[in-house]
């Protein structure tokens, strides 16, 4: 893939930037050529984020009753997270992508107005990034200590 861009400009626009890696950049003038490939494994990212971890253990705790407005009431009850179900939707549909969710529809019901809940299960690809991201961080708590006021290390 070949981009084209003037100086100031910016660059990939529409593009995923962290799906890309630079792989040669050549300046002509006031443009710069760059030229991009796919990175190796799809994405940069190893590890979950922080509301990917909530949400992931958020459908575990709910079980078959993960859905869109339960989940966000969750979320907000138990860390005081107040979500948007954009956002709730947006990182649901993402960690679809990722193999780490599957969804499916249920019932439509009357109080819905004839609409079904689409309902959320973790894979077990998802449970093993959260058992991997759990190993990481209870690794780097290791000795370390927090503490108020003076702070005394040995």
């Amino acid at each position: 893939m070949v981009s084209v861009r003037r100086a100031g400009e910016r660059l990939y626009p529409g593009i995923k930037f962290y799906s890309y890696k630079v792989v040669k950049i050549i300046e002509r003038g006031s443009e710069f050529i760059y030229i991009v490939g796919k990175k190796e494994g799809g994405m940069a990212q190893k590890f979950l984020g922080e509301f990917e971890q909530m949400v992931l253990l958020a459908l575990l705790k709910l079980g078959d009753q993960a859905y869109g407005a339960s989940i966000r009431q969750l979320l907000d009850q138990q860390v005081g997270r107040d979500v948007a179900l954009g956002a709730l939707y947006s990182t649901l549909e993402r960690l679809e992508k990722k193999a780490m969710v599957t969804s499916r529809m249920g019932e439509a019901t009357p109080q819905r107005g004839g609409r079904p809940k689409r309902y959320f299960d973790v894979t077990a690809k998802g449970v093993q990034a959260l058992k991997e991201v759990r190993q990481a961080m209870n690794t780097l708590w290791q000795d370390v200590s927090i503490c108020s006021g003076v702070c005394a290390y040995a």
